[in-house]
């Protein structure tokens, strides 16, 4: 008899973890405390969505306007440019155009505040040599800005 019991109790202690372990693992989606997920990003800015970079250059402008060298080492077919403004104390409109080796301008458009960028302006052809990116705006105080050319 004594066995008999020990063999019932063994079987009701199994069936309570295993509605309670089972119970654990239904949680409600709404109910489920939420975490967010922060991604660390590598300064190796050698692979993006836009492609693969080319060359890059940045700087700093001073009292609304600046210019910032990128030396393209060798002409690529359906190359893309984007400007980044990488801090500003302030947050104001930053206009940007590119001049090529050729002497032709390009015009990446406008940006503002910390971290915004241009929209890409792809080109069919960018010969090799040095384009400058050419910035503008009402901010006096420094600008950190960043310049990129993809494949």
């Amino acid at each position: 008899m004594k066995r008999f019991i020990s063999i019932i109790m063994a079987c009701i202690m199994f069936c309570c973890f295993a509605s309670v372990s089972a119970f654990a693992q239904e949680v409600e989606p709404s109910q489920a405390p939420s975490q967010e997920v922060t991604e660390q990003v590598s300064t190796d800015a050698s692979t993006r969505s836009l492609g693969k970079v080319l060359a890059t250059n940045g700087g700093t402008i001073y009292n609304g306007s600046g210019t910032i060298a990128v030396t393209l080492p060798s002409g690529n077919f359906s190359a893309k440019f984007i400007a980044q403004i990488g801090y500003a104390d302030r947050s104001g409109i930053v206009t940007c155009t590119v001049q090529a080796p050729d002497g032709y301008y390009y015009n990446l458009g406008t940006m503002s505040g910390s971290g915004s960028s241009t929209d890409s302006y792809t080109v069919f052809y960018a010969q090799a040599g040095t384009y400058y990116f050419h910035f503008t705006s009402a901010i006096s105080t420094p600008i950190e800005v960043a310049c990129y050319i993809y494949d």
